[in-house]
């Protein structure tokens, strides 16, 4: 009898463990994962082989570093935008007149190279236009910089002006002012054309420019008042036709 109860005894014991376990079992699987663990998208860890792992987490960190990278880049941009802003806003003011309208000078300098390229957005407004480009939703208005596409070697003076670019006033500014650049000796070189080129926002830039061909030309064509060997400007000279007047004298920057 006692042995009976005993078999019986551990029969019991046997099951009671048994269902605790199954139990314990169901419990464990139907528990979430601990948050530092990377979903499986319903695969078992035996799936996810270190390899795998290894290029979850690089995949993680490099668009971490992505994004930091934009978040700095757009900061950085827009303190060197309110830098050049107050940096304008300290210094005297000079406008470019014609008979009908009156623009600011932002900047003048001095490019050389072949393909030239001026750009049609301030620098934070282009970053945003090209990154809107890239995700299919452009910007209205002009989308690529204005260039020299002849690959040419040529000297350029370009200067932002501050305004609505209009073209009809663009061709009186043609007809009733002279460009003339002075070098660091003092000699003076005339230009016979002007380009306008418009941008995306309220302002425009006037190019003035020569080849590496004429500039050989100049003194023979009446232009310079020297033999150009080495075209070196340090300032630009705008004179109105009509009575030589000199309307603003600008250094230029490299």
């Amino acid at each position: 009898m006692h042995r009976r109860r005993s078999a019986a005894e551990a029969g019991a014991s046997a099951v009671w463990r048994w269902t605790a376990l199954r139990a314990h079992s169901k419990d464990w699987l139907a528990s979430p994962c601990p948050p530092f663990r990377v979903p499986t998208h319903g695969k078992s860890d035996l799936h996810r082989t270190p390899a795998t792992r290894l290029f979850q987490r690089l995949g993680r960190s490099t668009t971490r570093v992505t994004r930091i990278r934009l978040i700095l880049a757009a900061a950085v941009l827009a303190v060197l935008a309110t830098t050049m802003t107050v940096l304008r806003q300290t210094a005297k003011p000079v406008f470019l007149e014609t008979t009908t309208a009156r623009y600011r000078v932002i900047s003048a300098r001095y490019m050389s190279g072949t393909n030239l390229t001026l750009a049609r957005d301030q620098p934070i407004k282009g970053w945003y236009r090209r990154q809107r480009t890239k995700m299919g939703r452009p910007l209205p208005g002009i989308g690529s910089p204005w260039t020299f596409h002849d690959g040419v070697m040529r000297h350029a003076i370009v200067v932002l002006c501050e305004g609505q670019f209009n073209p009809n006033e663009g061709r009186q500014m043609i007809e009733q002012i002279n460009a003339q650049c002075i070098d660091a000796a003092g000699g003076t070189i005339s230009f016979n054309r002007i380009t306008c080129v418009p941008r995306n926002d309220d302002r425009f830039w006037l190019v003035w420019e020569y080849t590496d061909p004429e500039i050989t030309n100049l003194h023979r064509n009446g232009l310079a008042d020297f033999e150009v060997t080495n075209f070196c400007p340090r300032q630009l000279r705008l004179v109105r036709k009509s009575d030589h007047h000199e309307l603003t004298r600008l250094e230029l920057s490299y």
